[in-house]
């Protein structure tokens, strides 16, 4: 499996996002909002690089996870510039 590029692609891995609350524990609300927001608070990093170990197989770092919120900050912006 390849890596996401984006915490969108990363999110995406879960079908449906309710798996991924469980797997860590969260709220759906919280995880949705994740989703919707293309941000994953620092706190939960840890909890999402083991379930996506555990269920995907992917071994991430928070180094990782940051390249990822970075891309998808860039890719945000770059839609937003689109729009305009």
């Amino acid at each position: 499996m390849n890596t996401p590029q984006t915490i969108t692609g990363l999110l995406a891995l879960w079908k449906p996002l309710t798996l991924l609350a469980e797997d860590i524990g969260l709220s759906q609300q919280t995880v949705y909002g994740w989703s919707r927001r293309g941000f994953i608070d620092l706190t939960h990093w840890d909890a999402l690089i083991a379930a996506a170990r555990e269920r995907h197989g992917l071994h991430l770092s928070k180094d990782d996870l940051h390249v990822m919120a970075l891309a998808t900050l860039k890719e945000r912006q770059s839609r937003k510039t689109d729009a305009a």
